[in-house]
């Protein structure tokens, strides 16, 4: 469960019929088909998304995907490695 604080763990589990709830996010790795990123942070996006694209999961990264070229370009290298990895904005609708 990504949340700041963990007294919020059980109130956004709650609000969002979350059942399991992990102490550390890659703890589901094994047991999910794929994994969201829902930050609005895009200096920390490789940094949560990294264990989950090795593992070979496919990711949807919320934007903006990254906020600086050294993190684009790892999601680039990514991305031509075969790793699935999705991330887009409604702006443009």
């Amino acid at each position: 469960m990504g949340t700041e604080d963990a007294a919020d763990v059980p109130k956004v589990a709650g609000a969002s019929l979350i059942e399991h709830v992990a102490d550390r996010p890659e703890e589901v790795i094994g047991q999910v088909d794929a994994v969201i990123i829902a930050t609005d942070d895009g200096d920390d996006h490789v940094r949560r998304a990294a264990p989950f694209i090795e593992a070979g999961l496919p990711v949807f990264v919320d934007k903006p995907m990254a906020t600086n070229v050294a993190d684009l370009r790892q999601f680039v290298q990514w991305q031509r490695a075969g790793k699935i990895i999705l991330s887009s904005s409604g702006m443009r609708y």
